[in-house]
């Protein structure tokens, strides 16, 4: 059996809304793309980054800023469209055959679970 001694973690954050009533006319926007690698033998984090996005179909509330620590004066700052966010992940980690799902994947999905289980497909198909 092949193992890795190296695990690629994402971390996303999203708009979000007290509740979760997302307001009419809004939908949930990825807004932060946390990205490290983790040793396995060593415990030994690296190559961390994290992407700024700004959301095209929602606004960031009091409630998110809260929950998540992103404020939209820290977005109108760092923040880069979604589709950049992906060419800069697609250039330093994720093959860019992959990214192109991974994007769709990320972009179509409105529950986190399924996200999360469509990327793993993506990403391990052979595991999952």
């Amino acid at each position: 059996m092949k193992t890795t001694k190296t695990i690629l973690i994402i971390d996303l954050e999203a708009t979000c809304w007290e509740n979760d009533r997302i307001p009419t006319g809004q939908k949930v926007d990825i807004i932060e793309i946390g990205i490290c690698e983790l040793n396995v033998t060593t415990k030994a984090i690296s190559k961390k980054q994290s992407i700024y996005v700004i959301p095209e179909r929602s606004k960031i509330n009091k409630f998110c800023t809260e929950l998540t620590g992103i404020t939209p004066q820290l977005i109108e700052e760092k923040g880069i469209h979604f589709e950049e966010a992906c060419e800069k992940i697609g250039m330093n980690i994720i093959h860019p055959h992959l990214l192109g799902q991974v994007s769709e994947t990320l972009t179509k999905n409105r529950s986190w679970n399924n996200v999360i289980i469509s990327v793993s497909k993506i990403l391990f198909p052979k595991i999952i």
